[in-house]
């Protein structure tokens, strides 16, 4: 199974261990082919319809995951579904994608090139599942936030949303899936600014502010200004996070530059 981490350490040998987690969290992107994949009819729930979805076993990605589903479907306002989603059972798991503004029938065309453009989706649920494997099959229902809404009987609405986000981001298994996505998307970002790479990696400062201005949902999740979860955590995962980050730019630093001095 893929180690996952709570934090990034300081010392080499467990930056290198916790870059290599991320990198082969990374790489499963490319071992999904939709190619002869089947269309289903998907039902994620009691309240919507159900809607036609490419289906790819997880075996397909690594025999290890045979317990695992993942479909990817078109977002309409009925009975669509918004960006992704996790449907968990006691020995299975499904990851549903979900593209916008694309009918079915153009997406299946080139269903690889469309997943790509939602991929940060898909590597937040995934995380999710590993913890899912971790856990044993429980790990949703050990959700802070979960047991905080059924302990007091709140449910999710557009009008309470932002008033649950403390609560929502500081979750730990939350906390990790946003985190580890955003990180694919600022390597992913990275790579496409070869010219600037050195000038980003001066010093911490200019590579926070590489990150706060990088045109992506995964990214935008987590340093919007309003709504992003760097400002809804609390003081403990705050010092986590930017251990986090500090540990991935030295160790893009050591990667990229070599072992120059920061």
């Amino acid at each position: 199974m893929i180690k996952l981490f709570e934090d990034f350490e300081s010392d080499e040998e467990k930056r290198k261990e916790a870059a290599d987690a991320i990198q082969k969290v990374y790489s499963i992107l490319e071992k999904i082919t939709f190619l002869k994949a089947p269309i289903v009819n998907l039902s994620v729930n009691k309240q919507r319809k159900p809607m036609p979805a490419l289906y790819v076993p997880g075996a397909q990605i690594d025999e290890k995951y045979n317990n695992l589903s993942l479909f990817i479907t078109v977002y309409e306002k009925n009975p669509g579904l918004k960006n992704s989603a996790a449907i968990t059972s006691e020995n299975n798991y499904a990851i549903v994608v979900s593209i916008p503004n694309v009918s079915f029938t153009m997406m299946t065309l080139e269903p690889e090139l469309y997943f790509k453009t939602r991929s940060s989706y898909f590597y937040h649920e995934f995380i999710h599942y590993l913890d899912y494997l971790r856990f044993e099959g429980k790990p949703h229902k050990n959700k802070v936030n979960q047991k905080y809404y059924k302990r007091n009987n709140i449910k999710i609405t557009n009008k309470n949303r932002k008033d649950l986000l403390p609560l929502y981001f500081n979750d730990p298994l939350e906390y990790n899936a946003f985190s580890q996505a955003a990180f694919q998307m600022i390597i992913t970002q990275l790579k496409k600014r070869k010219k600037d790479i050195k000038n980003i990696l001066t010093d911490f400062s200019m590579f926070w502010k590489f990150l706060t201005q990088i045109p992506s949902d995964a990214v935008r999740e987590i340093f919007d200004k309003d709504n992003g979860m760097f400002s809804y955590l609390n003081d403990n995962y705050k010092r986590k996070f930017l251990k986090r980050v500090y540990s991935l730019y030295i160790g893009l630093r050591e990667k990229l530059l070599g072992k120059e001095k920061s």
